[in-house]
């Protein structure tokens, strides 16, 4: 994010007072490259929290959406296609409980 923000020195986003300045950019960065459709339908996402990880040299985002009665749940995600070392991880929660982990 920080490539595609002009952030210098990259590490300034792993500081929580400063991802939490950049959270709308990097919302605004990232909105087009993930999208999720269910029964034929894209959904609005709602972008909800960032959290600085510098631990694990991360930073974690959070959305919601409401998908209705759907059964079934597409996720396409293409978050930095120039970087092919970039892993994205996907925790998906239902009224608080964790029922996926994909990567």
């Amino acid at each position: 994010m920080a490539h595609d923000l002009g952030v210098d020195p990259p590490e300034t986003l792993l500081d929580p007072a400063e991802a939490r300045r950049a959270a709308r950019r990097i919302f605004d960065l990232l909105a087009p490259r993930l999208t999720l459709v269910t029964d034929g339908a894209p959904l609005l996402i709602e972008w909800v929290g960032i959290e600085a990880l510098p631990d694990r040299q991360a930073v974690q985002l959070s959305f919601r959406f409401a998908p209705g009665a759907a059964c079934a749940l597409t996720l396409t995600c293409d978050l930095f296609p120039y970087d092919p070392n970039h892993t994205t991880f996907l925790n998906i929660y239902e009224h608080g409980a964790l029922q996926h982990q994909g990567v």
